[in-house]
């Protein structure tokens, strides 16, 4: 059973969609005055449209639709016998009542051949309604289950690392190489530091800022421990309190140098710059290419920060990518 819900914009448009279809029929088959039975008529037709309309899309069709044709047929010809009468009751009784003409009493047959083609119409308008909400509910429930599979499958990737034997291996590796190096031992803490809030945070909540800048600099000091030569300049403006962001935003643009770029060049070190100030946030990362390294990108990582930036920050970012030969620059401006 396909569940129907009217959101508040629903309800303006098919309000709209009703006035402009009555204004449509007084104009193509008009009532006759005086004006009080224009609008009685027109009000008791339009009442009996929206009636039927709304009986097969609401309640016939997502019971019985490829379900029970019997039973739908049944009500199909309910409805049919309903606006019959209502046609037969609006012109005989309702608009002679309110000063209109009396209009002959017609055969059943030429009745049935006039309301015939309006309440197939109708019908036709809400199988075809119904069949777009149901595409589109059918979609949202696919979406949900593919993203409840996701998560799923990240909490169990989760649990594979998020155990006291990761931990506890790495504390006693950081306590064993400790006395021979410190730098290692250095590596291994900020290692630990790092998987650990990667797995405390969730994808589509925010954290706070000044969380993200020490992941960012914990990533800097471990690549400067695994590459000796390693140039980077890090610098930060302005204050980073009660600023909240999405997770591993800015760290991409950082790994993203750290993959493409040369980093052990002291005259053209890697450049970030993260600056707070007037309710934004600008983050911008600067590297010399490396054209040694055979990497390809493959643009799917572009392409998914895109497709996340545009859903959860849309009109509230901009991202300005400068490449020249040798040069490749990102600028990353957040209104917060």
């Amino acid at each position: 059973m396909v569940s129907i819900e009217f959101s508040k914009a629903d309800y303006i448009r098919h309000s709209l969609i009703w006035v402009i279809i009555s204004i449509i029929l007084q104009y193509t088959d008009p009532f006759p005055p005086p004006f009080l039975s224009i609008i009685s008529g027109l009000a008791v037709l339009m009442a009996d449209y929206m009636a039927i309309y709304y009986f097969l899309f609401l309640f016939v069709l997502p019971v019985y639709w490829k379900r029970n044709y019997v039973i739908l047929v049944a009500l199909w010809l309910l409805a049919y016998l309903f606006h019959l009468a209502i046609v037969q009751f609006d012109l005989y009784f309702i608009v002679p009542a309110t000063g209109g003409p009396k209009f002959p009493l017609t055969t059943l047959f030429l009745t049935i051949s006039n309301s015939l083609l309006p309440f197939i119409i109708i019908g036709f308008v809400a199988v075809a309604s119904f069949n777009q909400r149901r595409a589109l509910a059918q979609l949202k429930d696919q979406s949900e289950r593919e993203k409840q599979m996701i998560l799923e499958q990240l909490n169990f990737l989760r649990d594979q690392f998020n155990s006291h034997m990761t931990f506890n291996f790495l504390n006693f590796c950081y306590a064993k190489v400790l006395p021979s190096s410190t730098e290692a031992a250095e590596a291994i803490e900020l290692y630990t530091n790092m998987l650990n809030y990667s797995l405390l945070i969730k994808p589509d909540e925010k954290v706070s800022l000044e969380k993200e800048v020490t992941f960012i600099t914990e990533y800097i000091g471990l690549q400067k421990c695994l590459h000796s030569k390693a140039c980077i300049e890090y610098t930060q403006e302005g204050s980073l309190e009660s600023i909240q962001i999405l997770p591993r935003i800015l760290i991409n643009f950082v790994e993203n140098a750290f993959k493409h770029g040369q980093f052990t060049d002291s005259v053209n070190p890697i450049r970030i710059k993260l600056i707070s100030q007037a309710g934004k946030v600008i983050f911008r990362v600067q590297n010399r290419k490396d054209h040694s390294k055979k990497v390809k990108a493959s643009g799917i990582g572009k392409k998914n920060m895109g497709q996340i930036l545009d859903l959860r920050y849309k009109g509230q970012y901009e991202l300005n990518i400068n490449e020249t030969a040798e040069d490749y620059s990102s600028e990353f401006i957040l209104s917060t």
